[in-house]
């Protein structure tokens, strides 16, 4: 089948930055500074809610445990929130994909000798090459960031790696997806002061959407 769309036409798919952050309640949000991209947009979700895993396993592991995640994520209410983010992260990518690509075709047409030149479009040329299209920041919390909000965002994760297709959305974009676990190595006992360094975790992976 013939693609359609902007990327038809010759442009470059954009290239959109997912930072997808877990973290616990009672050590504070999460304050998200630098994060390159053109444009970004914040989304943000509170799990607190969502039932906990055994205590036995929650004594003995953290939310990176393949076995508590098992035992988290078969819980339909945990299914229907995730479906939820997840179509909330593939709305926003359409959004801002659309978006780039507008202006993408906007600054070709000008370049081309169209006296129309939208205000954007100064900015677009001005960027630096490696300059990501833009970033979605996803923010994920539970009680203490050690093991809801840690394998909610460690799925969550591995379902936007999986995501080939857009799901039916008709452009195409190029995803760098960054996973980070800020309170995972806090203790279980008490919440850390701002400042304190944390352990991460985190995982870059490059996956491209295309109809």
């Amino acid at each position: 089948m013939e693609a359609t769309g902007p990327t038809a036409a010759g442009l470059a798919p954009p290239v959109i930055s997912v930072f997808l952050f877990s973290y616990g309640h009672i050590n504070g949000p999460i304050v998200q500074t630098g994060v390159e991209g053109r444009s970004s947009k914040q989304l943000a979700y509170s799990i607190r809610h969502l039932p906990n895993p055994p205590r036995n396993l929650r004594a003995n592991s953290n939310g990176l445990s393949r076995r508590l995640q098992k035992e988290f994520l078969n819980n339909d209410c945990v299914e229907a929130i995730l479906g939820k983010v997840q179509n909330d992260i593939i709305d926003a990518l359409r959004i801002e994909a659309e978006s780039i690509q507008a202006a993408k075709a906007a600054t070709r047409d000008c370049n081309s000798g169209n006296v129309f030149k939208p205000d954007n479009i100064s900015d677009l040329e001005e960027s630096p090459k490696n300059l990501h299209d833009a970033s979605l920041i996803l923010t994920v919390c539970c009680e203490k960031g050690r093991h809801r909000s840690v394998a909610f965002i460690d799925e969550l994760g591995r379902r936007l790696a999986d995501l080939k297709n857009g799901d039916g959305i008709s452009h195409t974009w190029e995803l760098c997806i960054s996973v980070t676990h800020r309170d995972i190595g806090n203790s279980a006992s008490a919440p850390v002061t701002h400042d304190k360094s944390r352990r991460k975790r985190m995982r870059c992976m490059r996956v491209e959407g295309s109809r």
